[in-house]
């Protein structure tokens, strides 16, 4: 029978540290249009068509726009002019959830985009959910219709002259990216004339 030793060290070894991932930066890293076609396609794409469908299979009445009971060209109502603000608030929470939970969205993993703390170590629910919150304030303008493109420009000139977005400084967030390829840059593309075309579309239908 072993005898038991003191001196043994038992210690299950450590767990592997954020800090020793094998993700490597490559490529540009300030790139403010990859970093809005990952935004659009986890907001706009995934979760806004699913808050969209949700809410149309209930009642399509609370969707003003897309009511098939609705005149051409009729003017838009509050109700549209709110949705697109409350999506992008409701989304603050959501992406909160999954930067916690898997440490990326589906949109900012397919475009490799990787988000952490000046460490490199993950972002935790509080922090996650801070830099969410600062991004729907200084970077969506609070999905006010006018004040979001506008406060997005300015987003994207800082970006561009200084490397960093206000609220990734204010909260020393690191945003890495990885060469993604032409199969993902055509995706990106993509990704970024149909928002502009839908946007077009929905400015149409209501003048």
């Amino acid at each position: 029978m072993d005898q038991f030793d003191p001196q043994e060290d038992n210690t299950p070894p450590p767990l592997r540290s954020e800090n020793e991932e094998s993700y490597k930066p490559s490529g540009p890293q300030v790139r403010p249009w990859v970093r809005f076609g990952a935004r659009s396609i986890d907001c706009v794409f995934l979760f806004g068509s699913l808050a969209t469908f949700i809410l149309y299979a209930i009642d399509p009445s609370t969707l003003p726009l897309f009511d098939p009971q609705q005149s051409p060209g009729a003017q838009p109502t509050l109700s549209n002019f709110f949705f697109t603000p409350l999506i992008l608030f409701a989304y603050v929470f959501v992406e909160a959830v999954m930067v916690t939970a898997w440490g990326t969205t589906p949109g900012k993993a397919f475009l490799k985009v990787r988000v952490r703390n000046s460490d490199g170590s993950r972002l935790d629910f509080g922090t996650a959910l801070n830099r969410s919150w600062e991004i729907w304030i200084r970077g969506m303008g609070l999905g006010i219709p006018f004040v979001t493109w506008f406060i997005q420009l300015m987003a994207y000139a800082r970006l561009k002259e200084r490397g960093v977005t206000s609220w990734d400084e204010a909260g020393e967030y690191t945003v890495s990216h990885q060469i993604i390829g032409p199969t993902r840059c055509l995706l990106l593309a993509t990704v970024v004339f149909l928002l502009l075309y839908g946007t077009l579309l929905i400015m149409k239908g209501g003048a």
